[in-house]
């Protein structure tokens, strides 16, 4: 296990620099140290605290889920929810959810198999992209529809979206324990072929048997803290464009903030570093906007890396600094 984190910490801090070169190449190109120098502080401040609020109701609804089977102290599971956000820099965010299991069952819960640990992780990542799917949906045909976007950023997009619509089905049509075994059997018809299809199969069936177990006063509780979630993620969007002086249409601000979630979750793109800065800023250009929100390119530039502070720089170095205390406390425990 010891390795894997190592692994993992290796990978954050790979993505830290090419995530500080990137601000450094939208900075030079788009001259953004003009709008950068007169932000607010203020607006800053609170994007940051609206989107911590963000990830801390994530890591309730995670929590929540997990006391409801294991007996563990809700400080310890929200104290590794924290700790194990670094690993969110990951292709559609696995690397979070892989941490917060390893955590659970090797720090914590000794014991649990590592179905039972990855389980919770899931549910709330299925309610989660159930609710983007649903959202993108509406937007989408409100207002992306007409959207000006070329072929390559449509299809950066469409990935995350299939990825967003795939996950939510995996995830949560188990729920219906037809379904789920249904999924086990047809993964169990490849186990000749490959070893590894077994085990996933394996997962599926102990995954589903795991569902049945979830009350529905618990995926409601789930499924509105996922929500305020995502609402306070808006929140800390909105303040990041308040703080270098853009007052953006509620329209724009919904239509980015989907462009944004979708593309968090796009393969091969950890967080969609990059993907969202371009797609943003192409949103932002090509789609001018009218009268007192028409916006600067040295704006667009700064709001990018603000965002890029807010949503990516903050968490990981607070996670950062919780694993490391966690896992010394971790240790120590395991020593005594």
């Amino acid at each position: 296990m010891l390795v894997f984190l190592e692994s993992f910490l290796k990978k954050t801090v790979i993505f830290f620099i090419a995530l500080f070169a990137l601000f450094g190449v939208v900075g030079v190109l788009t001259e953004a140290r003009v709008t950068l120098v007169k932000i607010s502080v203020e607006f800053f401040v609170a994007a940051v605290v609206f989107y911590l609020v963000s990830l801390f109701l994530w890591i309730i609804a995670w929590a929540y889920l997990v006391k409801k089977h294991t007996p563990v102290s809700f400080f310890s599971l929200l104290a590794i929810g924290w700790a194990s956000i670094y690993g969110s820099l990951t292709p559609i965010q696995l690397g979070s959810d892989a941490l917060r299991s390893i955590k659970l069952r090797e720090l914590v819960v000794h014991k649990m198999s590592y179905s039972k640990a990855v389980a919770p992780s899931l549910i709330v990542k299925g309610i989660k992209f159930s609710f983007i799917a649903i959202i993108t949906s509406i937007v989408f045909f409100l207002f992306l529809f007409n959207t000006k976007m070329d072929s390559a950023l449509f299809f950066g997009f469409l990935s995350g979206f299939t990825i967003v619509l795939l996950g939510a089905f995996l995830f949560l049509a188990p729920l219906k324990k037809k379904w789920g075994l249904g999924i086990a059997g047809f993964l169990y018809s490849f186990k000749k072929e490959l070893g590894f299809f077994e085990k996933l199969g394996s997962f599926f069936e102990q995954y589903t048997l795991y569902l049945e177990k979830t009350d529905l006063k618990t995926f409601f509780i789930i499924i509105v803290l996922s929500i305020f979630s995502w609402l306070f993620e808006f929140l800390a969007l909105q303040f990041s464009f308040f703080a270098v002086g853009i007052d953006l249409p509620l329209q724009s601000f919904l239509v980015l903030m989907i462009l944004f979630s979708v593309l968090e979750r796009a393969p091969f793109f950890p967080r969609g570093i990059g993907l969202v800065e371009v797609v943003g800023y192409y949103y932002l250009s090509i789609n001018p906007l009218p009268g007192q929100f028409a916006v600067t390119v040295s704006q667009i530039g700064a709001v990018l890396i603000v965002y890029g502070v807010v949503r990516l720089v903050v968490p990981t170095v607070l996670s950062l600094i919780t694993s490391s205390f966690f896992d010394r406390f971790a240790a120590h425990s395991n020593r005594a």
